[in-house]
């Protein structure tokens, strides 16, 4: 009897040390594998089909990543006035050594450490993206190969993005100045 009521205090010991553990393990997390389920957070495409870089952040609260189909996309979402008290950490693929069309889920960094390179001659999922690498000496040899500077993630802007963006959507002021009165003839002129 003895035996069994000193192993109470000894079970529920370890189940909480066992709970503080998991906690500590799911603060801890970094990038998962994409699957081809995976959408990103931004635009909706289908992440692991898009060539380039690509990132994922973990957001405060959300088991799951949110996965973006390039690191413009990323950075798109990371520069939202919300997302620094959100976010506990993000990271994009190091693309020095592995496949432009198809970087490998083991490649990824810490974002906010990164050596980017803007302004290169290669394009990823929505046009032109931020190539992002673990080491400066890295980021100098693809900027021979491709063309480009780098930048540090401190160094990168909210204007910066936008243009990106702009690159991705070129027709974006015809967007924005739309007007169905006048595109589509609507008004006190349609017919009955």
């Amino acid at each position: 009897m003895n035996h069994r009521l000193l192993l109470i205090p000894a079970l529920l010991a370890s189940l909480l040390l066992c709970g503080c553990s998991s906690q500590s393990q799911e603060e801890a997390i970094g990038p998962t594998k994409v699957t081809r389920a995976e959408n990103c957070h931004v635009c909706g495409m289908i992440v692991a089909t898009q060539k380039g870089p690509k990132g994922q952040a973990r957001i405060r609260g959300v088991k799951k990543p949110a996965y973006f189909c390039s690191t413009t996309d990323l950075m798109a979402f990371l520069f939202q006035p919300d997302s620094p008290a959100v976010v506990k950490g993000a990271w994009v693929h190091n693309m020095h050594g592995v496949d432009w069309n198809s970087p490998p889920d083991d490649a990824y960094i810490d974002a906010y450490k990164a050596w980017y390179v803007i302004e290169h001659d290669l394009r990823g999922a929505m046009g032109h993206t931020l190539a992002p690498f673990a080491e400066k000496g890295q980021a100098e040899s693809f900027v021979t190969e491709h063309g480009g500077r780098i930048l540090r993630y401190e160094e990168i802007t909210v204007d910066l993005i936008a243009g990106m963006a702009a690159y991705a959507f070129p027709d974006f002021d015809k967007v924005r100045d739309f007007d169905p009165e006048v595109e589509l003839g609507g008004g006190s002129q349609h017919q009955h």
